[in-house]
């Protein structure tokens, strides 16, 4: 099985919408998953995912089906006197210092929750969680295609590449309309293990001419 993990296109500031230029991005996407050959559609319920999904799911005749587990996190920090920033976007110095950067236990809890849905959801495809690797139930050569967002992609990662959460967070980025693919790679008939064929390639933007959204990396996400 391989799952293509896409970010939503350009948003809108301070909208659940995507701009004219994420609307590009989008029908872009679709021309490039055509090309891959989805089989299946999942999607978060946030209207910025959905928008950038429903021209994949039109253009390959597919069913999407939402997930709740998708959406975006809404998960903050305070770093600075009276100002909070997203969990995943805090600075690298500070996730970086010469300590342990210990989350708070909440943020801790509502990764657990986003593990055991992770889990659920993989188990209902087919590979079932035990320890680190997943025992593979019903294994398969679909290719899933899930539009999530940019926090949440990278925290499901960590998870499903299990490295360390905030330095994942501090290490990674995800541009809109990138697209991150993972093998579940099998060795033999019982397992299965994630790993990473390539992480938020933006290649099919450049190729139909349209720049990458690199001002994300300085936006504060919904």
């Amino acid at each position: 099985m391989r799952l293509f993990i896409i970010r939503h296109s350009d948003p809108a500031p301070g909208e659940d919408a995507l701009t004219p230029a994420g609307h590009e991005e989008a029908k872009v996407i679709a021309q490039a998953l055509e090309k891959i050959g989805i089989d299946r559609i999942y999607c978060s319920p946030l209207h910025r995912a959905i928008q950038t999904m429903e021209y994949t799911a039109q253009r390959l005749h597919r069913e999407p089906i939402l997930e709740n587990w998708l959406k975006e996190l809404d998960w903050f920090l305070s770093w600075k006197p009276n100002e909070k920033r997203s969990a995943w976007n805090l600075p690298g110095e500070l996730v970086r210092a010469d300590r342990p950067f210990t989350l708070p236990s909440e943020i801790l809890a509502r990764f657990e929750e986003l593990k055991h849905a992770s889990d659920h959801f993989l188990s209902q495809l087919g590979y079932q969680k035990s320890g680190f690797r997943y025992r593979a139930v019903n294994p398969h050569h679909e290719k899933i295609a899930v539009f999530s967002h940019g926090g949440h992609g990278l925290t499901w990662l960590a998870h499903l590449l299990e490295l360390p959460l905030t330095f994942f967070w501090s290490g990674f980025w995800l541009d809109p309309s990138s697209i991150t693919t993972i093998h579940f790679e099998q060795h033999s008939s019982e397992w299965a293990v994630p790993r990473c064929l390539g992480i938020n390639d933006v290649s099919h933007l450049r190729q139909a001419g349209l720049p990458p959204q690199a001002s994300s990396l300085f936006k504060k996400f919904l």
